[in-house]
């Protein structure tokens, strides 16, 4: 880009009182914490960070106790005078994420094959792909209908439940948990570490990138080491229950009682009691 085109995209993130539209990060933290970690209005995820009173033009600072989390359908309506700039400072002080406990986010999927992955591990061909300590994780339905795919599931850190889908809605359960939803990507942080994550495609596609769960001595953990390589981890009575496929490079240990199969290169395990390590190599 020119210099002229760089100057002017300069002034354009700027109003006139050349604040920048960057929010800082702690900025940022403490709107969502105070706001439920969703608009505050509808709870929906995502969301945009918005100035009450002033607005971004008129701003002289970004100032949480005059800012929130509105989503886009919210902060539509307040832009064009549907919502008043009263509700919204009532919101503020009672956020409907705070009121009822969670998030919310509508998940669109649909047609006739769901596409479920643990990092690069694809599981394919069964309704309930992940089960830990007897308890079901996802579970996957079809209408044959309306043509959509209908999910269903609960989401742990350790032992302790964090969100949850029903039918089709996320919903991320308000605690010390700060919940970031950007794009098509929703975090669970805590103490400044991802806890849970996972990304959406639609119209058929959710991928969970981190993931610890801990039923007794049953655990299922999808992380990231410090070189960037995906360890996905099974041990005691957590199952996956379909074929499985996985990238290159990727790497994963299994302990337990399982039997996987692996497509491409095609591969079947069946072990008791012993830890497996395996690495896929180019096909």
């Amino acid at each position: 880009a020119s210099l002229k085109a760089q100057i002017k995209q300069l002034i354009i993130m700027k109003n006139i009182h050349n604040l920048s539209r960057t929010i800082p990060q702690l900025i940022k933290e403490q709107i969502r914490r105070e706001s439920g970690y969703a608009c505050v209005v509808c709870g929906s995820c995502p969301y945009h960070y918005e100035h009450i009173q002033p607005e971004f033009k008129d701003a002289s600072s970004h100032d949480p106790e005059k800012m929130t989390l509105l989503c886009p359908l919210c902060h539509q309506k307040v832009t064009n005078k549907v919502f008043s700039k009263d509700l919204v400072w009532q919101a503020k002080k009672e956020p409907w994420a705070i009121k009822n406990g969670h998030t919310k986010y509508g998940l669109d999927f649909f047609g006739d094959k769901f596409k479920f992955a643990l990092g690069n591990f694809e599981i394919d061909g069964h309704h309930i792909p992940l089960v830990i300590g007897g308890v079901p994780i996802l579970e996957i339905n079809y209408s044959e209908i309306e043509k959509t795919i209908i999910l269903n599931g609960r989401f742990f850190h350790g032992s302790e439940e964090v969100g949850r889908i029903v039918d089709n809605e996320w919903q991320g359960f308000v605690s010390d948990i700060d919940i970031q939803t950007i794009s098509n990507r929703v975090s669970l942080i805590r103490n400044g570490r991802n806890i849970f994550e996972f990304e959406l495609f639609p119209p058929n596609k959710l991928i969970i990138t981190e993931l610890v769960i801990k039923f007794d001595n049953n655990l299922a953990s999808v992380q990231t080491d410090s070189k960037g390589v995906k360890w996905f981890l099974l041990i005691g009575d957590a199952r996956i229950h379909g074929a499985v496929s996985f990238a290159e490079k990727e790497r994963y240990t299994i302990r337990g009682v399982h039997s996987i199969e692996l497509k491409g290169p095609a591969r079947f395990i069946e072990k008791e009691g012993e830890e497996i390590e395996f690495i896929k190599l180019t096909v």
